[in-house]
């Protein structure tokens, strides 16, 4: 389930299962693309390949693979050493900040202030090099 740390509203309630074409209040974007955009992005240990920038209608998604190479710098052991959950709680506790941070116009493509309308992480079980992906979706 796609998990969002923007806080919703109290008549959204908790997000969709997988697969239903909603469209995700503010966002113009269903949840089915959303998961499309996450699945796209390249199972590799590859930091420089799984993060980046996507338009969608009016909207500009920043898409965050997170693998080995992406947590060197944290003492953290490879993938098939363990500490899974550990990484996982890790990235979840820094993607709230890195999406933020994409706001400003030196850490982005687009060279201006965006809006962050929502964000998460997606934790993916599947993947053999990631851990999930990280998600904002801004205003343009």
């Amino acid at each position: 389930m796609l998990k969002g740390f923007l806080p919703m509203p109290p008549d959204e309630g908790p997000p969709l299962p997988r697969g239903l074409q909603v469209r995700w209040p503010g966002t113009g974007i269903t949840e089915l693309k959303l998961r499309e955009l996450i699945d796209q992005v390249p199972d590799l240990n590859e930091p420089d390949v799984i993060c980046y920038w996507v338009e969608v209608g009016d909207k500009l998604v920043y898409l965050e693979g997170w693998c080995d190479k992406c947590l060197i710098s944290t003492g953290f052991p490879t993938m098939e050493r363990g500490n899974h959950q550990e990484k996982i709680a890790y990235i979840e506790d820094i993607t709230e900040l890195t999406l933020e941070r994409k706001t400003k116009p030196k850490e982005n493509p687009y060279g201006k202030e965006l809006k962050l309308i929502r964000g998460g992480f997606e934790e993916l079980p599947y993947a053999e090099n990631l851990y999930g992906v990280s998600y904002g979706i801004y205003e343009k």
